[in-house]
C-alpha cells in the first residue's frame, strides 16, 4: 500500500494560512488595550501563530487518525473567504470581536480501506465522528492547561493558550460550510446540541476559573440534549 503523508503540502499551506489568520486575530485581541511596542509585538504575533498552528495540527492529526480507523482519508480544508472576512472584522473592530475560521476535515472514500466494512459507502455517522473529535481535542487541551492555570505556576501565557483553544473549539462548531459543526449537525441534531452546550458552557466556566468546569459542562450538555430529545425528537 502506498504510504500517505500525514499532511500533504497543500494541507500544510492551508494550515499555515489559517494559523496566521487566527494568530493575527488573537494578537489583535490581546494587544487592543496595551501600548504597542514593535519588537515585542512582532514576537508575540509569531508566538500566537506558532501556538495556533501547534494546537490545530494536534487536533487535525487526531481527526485524521479517527478517520483512518473508520476507513477514510481525512483532508484538511479551509475557506480563504472566511479567513479574510474574520481577519478584516477583527482589524476594524480593533480586536474587540474575536471570530475565527478553523476550517474542517473532508472525508474521502478509500475503496481498499473500506473493504469488509458495514455499509461500504461514506456515512454521515463517520463524518460526524471525525468532526466531533476536533473541538473535543481543543477542549481537552484547554482542560489540561487549566490545571496549570489554577496552580501556583499560573501565568498570563497559560491563560492566553487556554483562551485560544476554547475559542477555536467554539467557532469550529458553527453550522456553516468549512466548519466542523455543519457535519455534526447533518448527522444528529441532538448530538450537535450536546456538543455545542458542552463546549460553550465549559468555555465560560473555565474562563471564570471554575475548577469543576468539566463536570458541570457535561451535566448541562446532558440536560439540554435530553430536553431537546424529549421536546423535538419524540
Amino acid at each position: 500500500m502506498q504510504k500517505i503523508p500525514l499532511f500533504t503540502n497543500s494541507e500544510l499551506a492551508q494550515l499555515l494560512l489559517a494559523s496566521a489568520s487566527m494568530g493575527l486575530i488573537f494578537f489583535f485581541w490581546k494587544w487592543r488595550k496595551t501600548d504597542f511596542d514593535v519588537a515585542s509585538g512582532i514576537s508575540f504575533f509569531i508566538f500566537s501563530v506558532l501556538a495556533v498552528f501547534l494546537f490545530v495540527v494536534i487536533a487535525r492529526s487526531v481527526q485524521k487518525y479517527v478517520a483512518r480507523k473508520r476507513g477514510y482519508l481525512a483532508v484538511y480544508q479551509s475557506s480563504r473567504t472566511a479567513l479574510g472576512l474574520t481577519t478584516v472584522l477583527s482589524f476594524f473592530s480593533f480586536g474587540a470581536l474575536v471570530v475565527v475560521a478553523p476550517g474542517q476535515m473532508e472525508l474521502r472514500h478509500q475503496a481498499a480501506w473500506r473493504l469488509g466494512k458495514f455499509q461500504y459507502q461514506l456515512r454521515y455517522k463517520d463524518v460526524a465522528a471525525v468532526a466531533f473529535t476536533g473541538p473535543l481535542v481543543h477542549i481537552m487541551l484547554a482542560f489540561v492547561m487549566h490545571f496549570f492555570y489554577v496552580s501556583k505556576t499560573a501565568t498570563p501565557v497559560v491563560y492566553y493558550l487556554i483562551f485560544i483553544n476554547l475559542f477555536i473549539a467554539m467557532f469550529a462548531l458553527l453550522p456553516l460550510p468549512y466548519f466542523d459543526g455543519i457535519n455534526v449537525l447533518m448527522h444528529s441534531r441532538m448530538l450537535y446540541i450536546f456538543l455545542l452546550v458542552f463546549v460553550i458552557s465549559f468555555s465560560l466556566l473555565v474562563l471564570l476559573t471554575n475548577f469543576f468546569a468539566f463536570i458541570i459542562a457535561l451535566l448541562l450538555a446532558i440536560l439540554f440534549a435530553g430536553a431537546f430529545l424529549f421536546i423535538f425528537e419524540r
